[in-house]
């Protein structure tokens, strides 16, 4: 259909917002808001290898592995190999691409030495449609509520609204399950404005 938008959302919405806080060593809060802070790129040439696994933990063959503008292909054991690739020692993000998954992105830090990423993707599941216009509500499996207000979407290309129908496509991520740094995107870990290194780590209760 010609005015068929695809709206993915790769949803993370594993607890309660109450029942969840951040560990001490993350950086910002109401007391101490983040910092928009753009780290000056420190690059290097290096190698990077990893393994790319689908949603059964099985590998997953010919997915497209992106680092800037080099690029490759997994085999079929899942894995990848960059030699002299161009890495930043800050911020290096690699990006995991097959038809009928999410992306898989990973954020890390690069060595000098030979670098290594391990990626789950996720599989791309249609949750349900919703009117553009009328907008409309979608209840996932584990009860979480993917809401669209009327006229909520619009076209980058005009700013004006779209009225067509919009395909959501979500999965559901457990921060508690023991893959999880290979699932979620990115690396739970940024720059703080003083230059270091920070890691967000999420502790929950379970209401026991």
């Amino acid at each position: 259909m010609k005015h068929l938008l695809r709206l993915s959302l790769l949803v993370i919405l594993a607890f309660s917002l109450a029942q969840c806080s951040k560990d001490p060593g993350y950086i910002g809060g109401p007391d101490n808001p983040p910092v928009a802070y753009t780290p000056d790129p420190e690059p290097i040439v290096a190698g990077l290898k990893g393994n790319i696994t689908d949603e059964q933990d099985l590998p997953a063959a010919n997915v497209q592995v992106t680092i800037g503008t080099q690029t490759t292909t997994t085999d079929a054991k899942g894995f990848f190999k960059f030699s002299n690739a161009s890495l930043d020692k800050r911020n290096t993000m690699v990006v995991a691409q097959k038809s009928g998954y999410f992306k898989g992105i990973r954020l890390f830090s690069a060595t000098a030495g030979t670098n290594y990423v391990s990626i789950k993707l996720i599989k791309k599941v249609l949750a349900g449609t919703v009117s553009a216009a009328s907008g409309g509500s979608i209840n996932l499996p584990n009860s979480s509520i993917i809401a669209l207000p009327a006229n909520g979407v619009v076209v980058a290309a005009s700013s004006a609204a779209y009225t067509g129908t919009i395909n959501v496509y979500a999965q559901y991520i457990d921060p508690s399950a023991a893959d999880i740094s290979k699932t979620i995107p990115g690396s739970l870990a940024g720059i703080s404005a003083d230059g270091k290194n920070v890691t967000t780590h999420f502790l929950c209760d379970d209401g026991g």
